[in-house]
């Protein structure tokens, strides 16, 4: 078991990075991620991470490019995103995912990769980082360290926020704690 687990995420390692952009996470505040990334459209909405990482998915992920559009008809898209801290400080790094009612967030760590969950319509309290009722996932990442993510996105009609495209925003944990405290959100 544990061997082939190994085999897929030296597989899935092998092709994230011969065609997925590294997104650099240096910038002291918030920034977009509109591009640099991998999308998958799951039109079933039934896939699984193991599916998704398979050889058999890894050529239907397309480039993200400049604010690719979330289609009507899909409702269920999987994300393929590469990140690398370039600061000189181990950090934690906050992911939004702002207008998603659901998000699977699956990260590298060692051998394995971790998930955390979050979303409009996921549990407030069970969220990765329950802040300011937003959809953030906290991701640890040393200096100079790079991870391999995997990120289901589910839009469900039952919430008023529509998501229009596949973007994300990214910044230091010190930098969305300060902002929450400045706007009171906390």
């Amino acid at each position: 078991m544990k061997t082939s687990a190994l085999f897929v995420l030296a597989l899935f390692l092998t092709v994230t990075s011969c065609f997925s952009q590294l997104i650099s996470l240096q910038n002291p505040k918030e920034f977009e991620v509109s591009r640099g990334f991998l999308f998958l459209e799951d039109s079933t909405q039934s896939l699984k991470v193991n599916d998704v990482i398979g050889q058999n998915r890894t050529n239907q992920f397309r480039p993200v490019e400049q604010n690719t559009k979330k289609k009507e008809t899909i409702d269920v898209y999987w994300l393929r995103v590469s990140v690398k801290n370039e600061t000189d400080f181990d950090q934690e790094w906050i992911f939004d995912f702002e207008n998603w009612g659901y998000v699977d967030f699956y990260y590298q760590n060692n051998a394995q990769f971790l998930l955390k969950k979050t979303g409009h319509l996921y549990p407030y309290q069970k969220r990765d980082y329950p802040v300011a009722n937003k959809s953030y996932i906290e991701l640890p990442i040393k200096a100079g360290e790079s991870k391999e993510c995997i990120v289901r996105l589910e839009y469900q009609q039952s919430i008023s926020k529509i998501p229009q495209d596949l973007r994300f925003s990214v910044a230091p944990r010190s930098w969305i704690d300060e902002e929450n405290t400045l706007t009171g959100k906390v």
